[in-house]
């Protein structure tokens, strides 16, 4: 997103909405073709083909929580149901996450990027579904698969991942993301054993 402190209007950046779940119903489909961009100024614009919006945004700080304010004076009821206080679960620039007091949920994404972001989620699932070996690892020009040898690693939905070898296990953290280069998968073990070393990085 843009920064409103930052003065200059030509930081932009717009999204897509994702999902937009209202009262346990999902309402995405109703925005396929409304894009959202914040602009640096603290100027928001929801947009159609053929028409726009005009509003004001600012993410600060409310009862010591960080909140994403979203206003749309002069929108239709579509438009305005994005309005007012949301709860920032996640700021992330590649899917920021929004809740509000009465439970709904808000996910933006990038404008053009639906496609990755859906090949995103369908990577996450296959990880978190199943427990993984190691068939091939080639770091720094060297071969170094038969160290992973009896390791297996279980994936959680929490951000954690586990290496099993023997009855002894490590826990470390991992994060995939998308990047120039498609989908990365980064493991974070602290500190790493020996046989996991190769692992602490993207």
């Amino acid at each position: 997103m843009g920064d409103p402190k930052n003065p200059s209007p030509q930081g932009s950046r717009a999204f897509e909405i994702i999902s937009f779940e209202v009262q346990g119903e999902e309402q995405a489909s109703n925005f396929e073709e409304i894009k959202v961009t914040f602009q640096n100024n603290g100027t928001v614009i929801a947009s159609s083909p053929n028409q726009e919006w005009p509003g004001t945004w600012n993410v600060g700080q409310m009862d010591g929580v960080q909140k994403l304010f979203l206003n749309f004076p002069d929108a239709p009821p579509l438009i305005n149901a994005l309005a007012g206080i949301w709860t920032v679960v996640s700021l992330d620039l590649n899917n920021p996450q929004f809740i509000n007091d009465a439970g709904d949920t808000l996910q933006i994404i990038p404008t053009g990027e639906t496609a990755m972001f859906l090949a995103l989620q369908a990577f996450n699932t296959s990880l978190v579904d199943s427990l993984w070996v190691v068939e091939e690892f080639v770091f720094q020009d060297n071969d170094v698969t038969s160290t992973f040898e009896n390791v297996i690693f279980d994936f959680k939905p929490n951000g954690t991942v586990t290496a099993q070898r023997f009855g002894q296990q490590k826990t470390g953290q991992w994060l995939s993301q998308v990047d120039e280069d498609g989908i990365s998968l980064t493991f974070q073990f602290n500190p790493p054993p020996a046989a996991l070393a190769a692992l602490n990085r993207t």
